[in-house]
């Protein structure tokens, strides 16, 4: 869900995988190692030197976070181009009695 969430980013910004300097996934969902990042990085085909930061435990506001570390890695001049990716996977089986 979250590479192709991605890739339709990449798409609709007319962006290839090989200008993402960084990429910053939000979820929490569960803690998984290696990261979501290490994953959708790999589905992307990113360059092996791309910034990846996996933000987890941040519940339902995690977007926000997430934005502010694009917003400081562009504004530092660490990165030109930034992927933000937040991801939730709804489990039926946790409201279902």
């Amino acid at each position: 869900m979250a590479s192709q969430a991605a890739a339709n980013a990449l798409k609709d910004a007319a962006l290839q995988s090989d200008e993402i300097d960084a990429l910053i996934v939000s979820t929490c969902t569960g803690y998984l190692c290696p990261g979501l990042t290490s994953y959708v990085s790999e589905r992307l085909g990113l360059r092996t030197d791309v910034l990846a930061l996996d933000l987890v435990g941040q519940g339902c506001g995690a977007a926000l976070p997430n934005l502010r570390m694009a917003d400081a890695l562009l504004a530092a001049e660490r990165c030109e181009r930034v992927l933000s990716v937040c991801v939730e996977v709804w489990q039926r089986g946790i409201l279902s009695r």
